[in-house]
């Protein structure tokens, strides 16, 4: 794919519907965000990458989706049933954004989760710049095979909010008050 020079490394464009991202050199792709952020991803090897580029694959926000997809970055992997394991995605992300005030969270795909696959909720914190893992659990009763490439959960970018944290002796009353499980009712 002919590309152009920027800073000592070659911009490779990416097709139209993938929203403008570009993927530098041998292994990284930009894309700016809302909000002035930018999102450099890395990836581990030609073979990870080719997994997350090749034609029919996404990696970038369609219409309407609120997050790109993670792949399993190992050769293959069986989850018998009961066990949890980590997943290597293949890829390092990093939001450059003018705060810290941004997450990843990590998300289930509805495919692996009716075959009875647990993508257990993650956050990636705005700091950390290693390869991404998703924790899976097999909840069925037989086992599951993942293969190199397969989409495995989502990833979400999601701005946080820092309170001021104020230690008090007693919190303001509200109608709930202590009332936890089930409180609320089912119904």
């Amino acid at each position: 794919m002919p590309g152009r020079r920027l800073r000592n490394s070659i911009v490779y464009p990416a097709p139209a519907c993938w929203g403008g991202i570009d993927f530098i050199g041998g292994g990284a792709a930009r894309k700016i965000l809302g909000g002035g952020m930018k999102l450099n991803i890395v990836f581990e090897n030609d073979k990870v990458r080719a997994a997350y580029l090749d034609s029919d694959k996404k990696l970038a926000w369609g219409a309407g989706d609120s997050g790109i997809d993670m792949r399993c970055a190992e050769d293959s992997v069986t989850l018998n049933p009961g066990e949890t394991r980590l997943i290597s995605s293949g890829i390092r992300l990093q939001i450059v954004n003018d705060d810290d005030l941004v997450e990843w969270l990590i998300r289930p795909r509805s495919g692996l989760s009716a075959k009875g696959v647990l993508c257990h909720y993650g956050t990636i914190d705005h700091s950390y710049t290693g390869t991404g893992k998703v924790c899976l659990t097999n909840l069925s009763d037989k086992p599951i095979k993942i293969e190199f490439g397969d989409r495995i959960a989502q990833l979400v970018v999601q701005r946080i909010e820092k309170p001021h944290i104020e230690f008090v002796e007693a919190l303001n009353e509200t109608d709930r008050g202590a009332r936890g499980f089930g409180s609320s009712g089912v119904k």
